[in-house]
């Protein structure tokens, strides 16, 4: 298999918002010893996310939230500069959308994503197009979990947060709640 990512300058790593599952949290978490708040940030639910809806929260309002990984200026905070190249700081406890990118699955088969960023095209063996199933099925097994502890979050504990004082319920406060309650080991 050719892995073009090696003649890339991160382009996926700087245009992308990462989005996140309580899954690649707990991974991310672990690698590096780091508290969720120093590498999440909450991103609105838009146009351009609006399939992830389901996986969304609420920190007050009725705008909509989803957990994505923090940007800095030149892309994703675990972008590093090395010498003359970035290449991914959390590369081994990476988001599984990045193991994954740039392919979709669609009837069983890896296809690349038609918008994608990669300087050249993806030369999948029958080993590679395994290896990107399984990883696509991580993927949505992750997302699956992650559903269940939001709307636990959602129906349970986000209600209890609402009937605190003014104080304990300001949207900094609520998102740090959730990331605890989504870095909890189940």
């Amino acid at each position: 298999m050719t892995i073009p990512c090696f003649a890339c300058q991160s382009s996926c790593c700087s245009a992308y918002s990462v989005l996140l599952n309580s899954r690649d949290i707990m991974r991310i978490k672990s690698h590096l010893g780091l508290s969720p708040s120093k590498f999440i940030s909450p991103v609105p639910l838009g146009h351009e996310n609006a399939s992830y809806e389901p996986y969304s929260f609420s920190l007050g309002d009725k705008k909509r939230f989803l957990l994505a990984m923090k940007m800095r200026k030149n892309g994703c905070i675990f972008l590093l500069k090395f010498k003359q190249e970035e290449r991914c700081g959390v590369h081994f406890a990476r988001p599984n959308v990045c193991r994954c990118y740039p392919f979709s699955f669609e009837h069983g088969h890896a296809q690349e994503v038609p918008e994608k960023l990669c300087p050249s095209s993806w030369e999948l063996t029958r080993k590679g197009e395994k290896q990107f199933g399984d990883c696509y099925a991580n993927m949505q097994t992750d997302y699956s979990a992650y559903k269940v502890r939001l709307d636990s979050w959602n129906s349970k504990i986000y209600p209890k947060l609402l009937k605190k004082t003014f104080k304990e319920r300001t949207p900094e406060r609520i998102f740090e709640n959730l990331l605890e309650y989504l870095s909890e080991e189940v």
